[in-house]
Parts: C-alpha cells; sequence; structure tokens
C-alpha cells in the first residue's frame, strides 16, 4: 500500500462568518492566479483538484 506523506494535514476551522470568507477568498484568490495567465496550461491533478474544490465549496455552503 502506498502512502503519501508529502503534505501535513491541514485542520481548517469554520466557526465564524470571518473564517468562512477568508477560506472562501484563499480558494478564489488560488483559482485567479491560475486563470489569469495568457495561457491556461492543464496540470496533471487538476481534475482531482476540481472535484476537491466542489466538495470544498459544498462543505463552506452547508456551513
Amino acid at each position: 500500500m502506498k502512502t503519501d506523506n508529502s503534505s501535513p494535514i491541514v485542520t481548517l476551522n469554520f466557526s465564524s462568518r470571518n473564517s468562512l470568507l477568508n477560506a472562501n477568498s484563499e480558494l478564489i484568490a488560488h483559482l485567479q492566479d491560475r486563470l489569469k495567465a495568457k495561457r491556461f496550461r492543464p496540470q496533471e491533478g487538476d481534475n482531482t483538484k476540481l472535484a476537491y474544490m466542489r466538495v470544498y465549496l459544498q462543505a463552506i455552503q452547508v456551513q
């Protein structure tokens, strides 16, 4: 079994409106950085990352 220990576990705290807004702002900034380049170049994990972003946004909406 292969395990990936390259990135630490990030604990997300959405206990306040401000923390939700900060998390959403970071996500928007990351997407804007990728999209504002002259030419969009897909990366290897984009499909997986987009799936996680969708789930992340759904969790924020439910919160």
